[in-house]
């Protein structure tokens, strides 16, 4: 084996210890913060006006020219015609110019009704601009990609009984964990069949580090104090159901130091739904979301 084997041997290896990572670190991803009163006070962008600055210098240059004796002898009259054309090559290049700067500005200018519009119903407690503003900011956040799979697949958001919100989100085991392991073993990659139990369990410390990623963003980007999540499993024959539901609280969840313990532990911190058995198919069994009203009696 030569050295470049070698190091690509540990390359693979190291790539695949530092996905396991990711999938387990999901909610340590920062997460910016949207200031929405900073953002309602911005003012609007200015909008252009068409200022001439090159006709204006066209000009001046026009009214300082002094023919020379020669050429008013010869009635040599080139030099003021260039100037004169000038002052129209200039007063055009400046209506160009301005054209570029009016696209512009409609451009910005359209982005600013989006943003003060979205912050004044944030700010006024409206359900539906909160709901499309975390909408826009999921879009935006998660970026990091596992095998072309979004780490969150976001499904929908509503607010129970007007209040309450509630964040839905899918995950597809066989897309984020591995069957095998990759090991360095005498300078060679060796694959090793993760048991179900490994495998199990890697799964669950992903689903409660996409929880905890969901609580942080909607607290990041929402006035909320709490937030529900659900977590719903699509299987290989497309058919999804709910496997864990929780109920964080913002202020519990910034007091706990969440980069220093496994997902799942910080989990059991807040209310939650869950069946999970790392000895049986993919470890969670379906269950009722938090809050899911109650069947009515016959």
């Amino acid at each position: 084996m030569n050295t470049k084997q070698l190091e690509n041997a540990v390359s693979e290896v190291t790539l695949f210890n530092q996905h396991l990572q990711l999938i387990q670190s999901v909610h340590t991803i920062p997460t910016p913060k949207v200031n929405w009163e900073s953002i309602a006070m911005e003012p609007a962008p200015t909008m252009p006006t068409v200022r001439f600055d090159h006709k204006v210098k066209a000009m001046e240059a026009l009214d300082e020219y002094k023919p020379y004796w020669l050429d008013i002898l010869l009635g040599n009259k080139s030099k003021f015609h260039t100037l004169t054309n000038n002052v129209e090559l200039a007063a055009e290049k400046d209506i160009e110019q301005y054209k570029a700067e009016f696209v512009d500005w409609v451009q910005n200018y359209s982005y600013w009704v989006k943003g003060n519009q979205l912050s004044q119903g944030v700010l006024n407690n409206y359900s539906q601009a909160k709901l499309s503003a975390l909408s826009e900011a999921q879009q935006n956040l998660m970026n990091a990609t596992v095998v072309d799979t979004k780490l969150i697949n976001h499904n929908f958001n509503t607010y129970k009984n007007g209040h309450l919100l509630e964040i839905n989100i899918q995950v597809n085991k066989h897309n984020v964990i591995p069957k095998d392991k990759k090991v360095l073993c005498q300078g060679e990659v060796k694959l090793e069949t993760l048991s179900l139990s490994e495998s199990n369990a890697l799964y669950r410390e992903y689903v409660c580090s996409c929880i905890l990623k969901c609580a942080q963003d909607s607290f990041n980007v929402l006035p909320e104090t709490s937030v529900v999540i659900n977590v719903e499993q699509v299987s290989a024959d497309h058919s999804n159901e709910t496997i864990l539901s929780c109920h964080i609280e913002k202020g519990l969840l910034e007091f706990l130091l969440i980069e220093d313990d496994k997902p799942s532990e910080i989990l059991e911190f807040f209310v939650h739904i869950e069946d999970f058995n790392p000895h049986r198919g993919n470890g969670f069994s379906a269950i009722k979301t938090l809050f899911s009203p109650l069947p009515i009696a016959s």
